[in-house]
């Protein structure tokens, strides 16, 4: 609970940065039950649906269109039109395939329009995620 509770994580990742209560929580699951499933391209599997939040911020990112009270430092006094080209992504702690795999689609997606590099400590894959957790102080 310590590594993952709601006060480790800013901004709010499950109900659109509100504070989330139990009726947003369920109104949000209602919302998501009634859409049409998406196609998935061939696959069986519900889980090649996921996309990592990585993924929204760095679209986000690429057009100039981060929030300022969640990032005041990604925005320094740069005119509103402002986008950069280059985004240098260094995760403490570690990234995972997942979220590497994102930054190569997005690199793909753009087309040298904009360059995404990722970079951490590691890239985790369960176990080491785990051992991580494991060796956190109680």
């Amino acid at each position: 609970l310590q590594y993952g509770a709601s006060r480790e994580r800013s901004p709010d990742l499950v109900v659109g940065g509100s504070p989330t209560t139990a009726t947003s929580v369920l109104s949000a699951l209602v919302g998501a039950v009634k859409k049409k499933p998406q196609s998935l391209k061939g696959s069986d599997s519900i889980y090649t649906q996921h996309e990592p939040l990585l993924t929204t911020l760095l679209n986000d990112a690429a057009r100039g269109a981060l929030k300022e009270v969640d990032w005041p430092y990604a925005r320094t006094p740069q005119p509103q039109t402002y986008k950069p080209q280059d985004i240098i992504i260094f995760m403490i702690g570690g990234a995972t395939y997942e979220e590497a795999l994102s930054v190569r689609k997005l690199n793909e997606l753009h087309g040298g329009k904009h360059v995404f590099v990722l970079g951490g400590t590691t890239v985790h894959n369960s176990f080491s995620f785990l051992a991580d957790v494991a060796q956190m102080p109680s």
